[in-house]
C-alpha cells in the first residue's frame, strides 16, 4: 500500500492526480511520436536523441513531444527546489511551495526565452541560440524523467529517509552542468567562433538570474 510523505509534503490529493495526468501525456505522446520518445528513454545515447534537434522539424515549441519536456521538467524541478528549500539549513525569507515554485519558474523560462529570442535575433545568431535551447530542453527533459521516477520512490516509500531526497537534488544539478558543459563543447568544437556568444549566454542569461534568485529568497 502506498505511504504518503509527511515529513516533507503533506497528504494533498492533488498529487496523484499530477502523477496520473503525467504518465497519460506520456503515453498520449508516445503513440503518436514513439521513435523520439523510444529514444528519449536511452539515457546511455542521449547523445542520438539530442543529434535531432539539428534538423528544423523538431524545433519547434508547440512539438508535442518538446511540449511534454517543458512540462515534465517544470514539474520535477518544481518537486526538486520545493524539497530543497525545505531542507536547507537557512529559512527562506519568502514563503516557497510547489505550486508557487511551479509558477515562478514558469515565468521565469518564458521570459528568459523571449528575452534571448530577442537578443539572439539582432545579434542574427537564432539558429545558435535555438540549437543550444531544444538540446537543453532534451537532457532537462530526460533528466527529469528519471529523476521524477526517483522522486515518486522516495515519496511512497522512503518518506522518512530525507537522505534519499537529498543525494538526488545534488545528483541532478551535476548532471544538469556536466551535460550542458558538453553541450557547449560541441558547439564550440564546430564553430569555434560561437564562443564570445556563449559566455554572454552563460554569464548573462544564465549564471546571474539563478545567482540574483538565490539572493532574492535567502
Amino acid at each position: 500500500m502506498l505511504q504518503w510523505s509527511d515529513q516533507l509534503y503533506p497528504q494533498e490529493g492533488w498529487v496523484p492526480f499530477l502523477i496520473i495526468l503525467i504518465f497519460g501525456l506520456f503515453v498520449f505522446v508516445h503513440q503518436r511520436h514513439p521513435r523520439q520518445m523510444s529514444m528519449l528513454l536511452k539515457f546511455w545515447r542521449i547523445d542520438s536523441y539530442i543529434k535531432i534537434y539539428n534538423k528544423k522539424k523538431f524545433i519547434k515549441l508547440n512539438h508535442g513531444v518538446n511540449l511534454f519536456l517543458i512540462f515534465i521538467s517544470l514539474v520535477t524541478f518544481s518537486f526538486l527546489a520545493d524539497a530543497a528549500f525545505k531542507l536547507a539549513p537557512t529559512t527562506p525569507v519568502i514563503q516557497i511551495n510547489f505550486f508557487s515554485t511551479a509558477l515562478f519558474l514558469s515565468g521565469f523560462v518564458i521570459g528568459r526565452y523571449i528575452i534571448l529570442s530577442l537578443i539572439f535575433k539582432i545579434l542574427g545568431k537564432s539558429d545558435l541560440l535555438q540549437q543550444t535551447i531544444f538540446k537543453s530542453l532534451g537532457n532537462y527533459g530526460m533528466m527529469s524523467l528519471y529523476a521524477f521516477l526517483l522522486f515518486l520512490i522516495y515519496y511512497y516509500n522512503f518518506y522518512e529517509f530525507t537522505l534519499f531526497i537529498a543525494s538526488l537534488i545534488p545528483a541532478v544539478c551535476c548532471y544538469v552542468f556536466v551535460s550542458h558543459f558538453l553541450i557547449y563543447l560541441r558547439i564550440l568544437g564546430s564553430n569555434p567562433r560561437q564562443l564570445f556568444y556563449i559566455i554572454l549566454y552563460l554569464c548573462a542569461l544564465k549564471i546571474a538570474p539563478w545567482l540574483w534568485l538565490y539572493k532574492l529568497i535567502f
